[in-house]
């Protein structure tokens, strides 16, 4: 049960990873050109204050009628 994220300074690439079982989540929020910011949780996230806040309406239509979100959807529109 991991989830994990490993930078290279060589090839300039971040790497994110969980393991096979899925049970620990990796969520992201990638700004194009400035950063990536991700944690196991949500809320790491909203305290970071470039991630938005947009809610995801779709997202919680599927939620609502299936009980989760399919990946790589979160409750949150630009969070994976």
């Amino acid at each position: 049960m991991f989830a994990l994220g490993i930078w290279d300074e060589t090839r300039r690439e971040l790497v994110l990873a969980r393991g096979p079982h899925g049970k620990k989540p990796l969520f992201y929020h990638h700004d194009p050109g400035k950063q990536v910011v991700f944690a196991s949780t949500l809320s790491p996230l909203l305290d970071w204050p470039t991630v938005p806040r947009t809610l995801n309406v779709s997202g919680i239509y599927d939620y609502v009628r299936r009980g989760f979100f399919h990946a790589p959807e979160s409750i949150l529109q630009e969070v994976r």
